[in-house]
Order: C-alpha cells, then structure tokens, then sequence
C-alpha cells in the first residue's frame, strides 16, 4: 500500500493501514451494520487483504476499506463500512479513492458485490455490472433438506477431507475464476461439518460444497457442481451436518435453483450486484455455480 501513514499524523480523520490488532474495532464496525461476519472472517480478511481504515480522533475507526489482490491483474474490494454515527460525509469515497488509487497505480482493476447502498458510490467510480446475487435465509430446518442418499446423478457424496483441499481449489479456479484456496482451506478448517464433495466412478471431482460460521447464521458457500441435482444433494448433505440459521447466496440468474432454495426453506432477504471497473468481471462459469462465498470473498 502506498501514500497511507501507519499513526495519525494530525486532528482531522485519517486513512491508514489497517492492522492485525483491529481486529475487534473492525467486528464493531460490521456488527453495528448488520452483516454477519465474525472474529474469523475479520482475521482471515485482515491476513489475506490491504486493509484501508479512517480513523478520527476521540472516536477511533470509523470506516474501513478492503482489497484482495487476485492474480496479477485484479483485485476484489469488500467490507465498505462506515460507522452510523459518521456517515454522509464522504469517509466511504476517500477510502475507495485511496483503495482504488493504489490499485491503479499497480495496474489492478477492482471488482465487488455491491449492496443497494453502496451502488451509487462504486457507480462514481466507474463500477458497473449485470450479475445479481439473491442472499437467502433459513431460520430453522424443513424435512425437504434431509439428506436422501450419497448419490446423485451417478456421483458419490462423501464428506470432505483435508487432502482434497487442491483439488478443491483447482475446481473452483475453474469454475469461479479467483485462486482462493486459502480462504478454502480456512472454511474447511472452521466448518469441517458442512464441506462436501461430489466424484465419479473414476475419483475425478465434479462438485464440492464449504460453509463457515458466521455471527447471525453459518454461510454456506460456495457450491459448485456440474448439475442442479448434484448441488442440490450437497446442499442437503451441508445442511444435514449443520445448525440453523442459514444464509445461501446464489446467483439469480439460475431462477429454477433459486426455487429450489425456497422449497428448502430459504427465503430471498436481500440482492448484491457484482460490478468491476470498467465492466471489468471474473471469467465465472455461472452454470456450474450454484452458491458464492459471500460478497466479502467472492
């Protein structure tokens, strides 16, 4: 990161670096928004991104900015916050500024889930996009999601193991298109329980389900299969293994499978637009996805 001092140089807000040790002023920030991430995200999002925050005096962190570098070219931004008691006055765009200004000048274009809120900020930026993710939600368990069987469309389901994690990772390359397997292996790590995967005769993987706690509700995310029936019965067997509540965000643009969440007992609570500069997007096998992350890891 450039341009950001690490202390306080003067009374006024100031962007510096986030750090490790921000980590609970960081959880203050997302849980007085609302959203779910936990002590766990917010130390996976602090070791694996820059972290940009703004600090004012007598008050301490009031907004924060993240991005995730990915490949050589890309970048993905999350975790846009702003503490009530601050908002409107610009702390939102000055963090994007210095977050998308660093990026630039290391030659990244930056991509994001971005809620109703924050559209009009990234749209100033010159974010734009057409991919809408559905968030659902689960309060409690329905017969529907009982697991059936191991099988589904000639495929074995098997709980996940540790050594699968590379292969995991090189599916989900393919199919998403971000080299997440970090961020794989620490769902795996927190939610043994909920991760899944599916293979043929042959042992080769052709789906895999992960989750991860979450303040409100384990996440789980993301799923990726070759067919509907194949995501549906990972989902079943995640969601065996798992307590309620539940959040599932999947693209919109597979409505039969975002009908297939409301038979399970989910229900649409709110939607993201995935935006990149310039129209700038992951090379995302939509067919084969069936749950992201989540808007913080893509």
């Amino acid at each position: 990161m450039t341009n950001i001092p690490t202390e306080r140089q003067n009374q006024d807000p100031s962007i510096r670096a986030l750090r490790l040790d921000d980590l609970d002023s960081c959880l203050a920030l997302s849980t007085e928004a609302g959203w779910n991430q936990n002590k766990n995200d917010w130390r996976l999002l602090l070791q694996v991104c820059s972290g940009y925050g703004i600090d004012v005096p007598g008050y301490g962190l009031a907004g924060t900015t993240m991005a995730w570098e990915l490949g050589e070219r890309n970048a993905w931004i999350n975790m846009v916050l702003v503490a009530k008691a601050y908002r409107g006055r610009g702390f939102a765009r000055e963090l994007m500024a210095a977050c998308l200004g660093d990026l630039a000048s290391a030659q990244r274009l930056a991509m994001l889930d971005a809620t109703d809120l924050g559209f009009n900020v990234y749209s100033k930026f010159g974010f734009s996009g057409k991919n809408r993710i559905a968030r659902l939600y689960r309060e409690s368990e329905t017969e529907s999601s009982a697991p059936i069987s191991s099988s589904a469309d000639g495929l074995l389901l098997k709980a996940m193991r540790a050594e699968d994690i590379d292969q995991v990772a090189n599916l989900d390359l393919r199919v998403i298109g971000i080299d997440r397997e970090n961020v794989l292996a620490d769902f795996y790590r927190r939610e043994s329980e909920a991760a899944w995967v599916a293979r043929d005769v042959s042992g080769s993987l052709r789906g895999f389900v992960l989750g991860r706690d979450g303040r409100i509700a384990t996440q789980i995310g993301p799923i990726v299969a070759e067919t509907r029936t194949v995501a549906e019965a990972l989902l079943r067997h995640s969601l065996s293994q798992i307590a309620s509540p539940v959040f599932v965000d999947a693209p919109m643009v597979n409505t039969k499978w975002v009908e297939t969440l409301k038979h399970f007992g989910f229900a649409p609570q709110r939607e993201f637009l995935r935006m990149g500069i310039d129209g700038t997007a992951l090379a995302t096998d939509w067919s084969r996805t069936y749950a992201i992350c989540g808007p913080d890891l893509g």
